[in-house]
């Protein structure tokens, strides 16, 4: 893994960081799809007491992963807390609708 992708891992995953640049580290984590970021991320949306705003943009994340590696789990959508859940719900449907049906 490469050094800039460790760092945005580091910040998405400091309880103590600012929301805005965890946030911004989730989102920046879908430009990475790989097995090992999914599954890094799935890890995070599963604690429902994170921030919802983070929880959201890291379930969009794992949604833009899946549809950019053509791999469809259904099994990770039972590990999300509902707002990652939702939101790599909506990425799906919008992109690989066939998933769903």
């Amino acid at each position: 893994m490469n050094n800039h992708i460790e760092q945005l891992l580091e910040i998405l995953f400091d309880p103590i960081g600012r929301i805005d640049e965890r946030d911004d580290a989730a989102i920046y984590l879908a430009k990475y799809p790989s097995n090992e970021i999914l599954e890094k991320l799935v890890i995070f949306a599963s604690n429902s007491e994170e921030n919802q705003i983070i929880l959201a943009s890291v379930g969009e994340s794992i949604g833009e992963i899946m549809v950019a590696l053509n791999k469809f789990d259904p099994s990770i959508l039972g590990k999300l807390a509902a707002t990652a859940k939702i939101e790599t719900l909506g990425v799906i449907s919008g992109k690989k609708p066939e998933w769903l049906r």
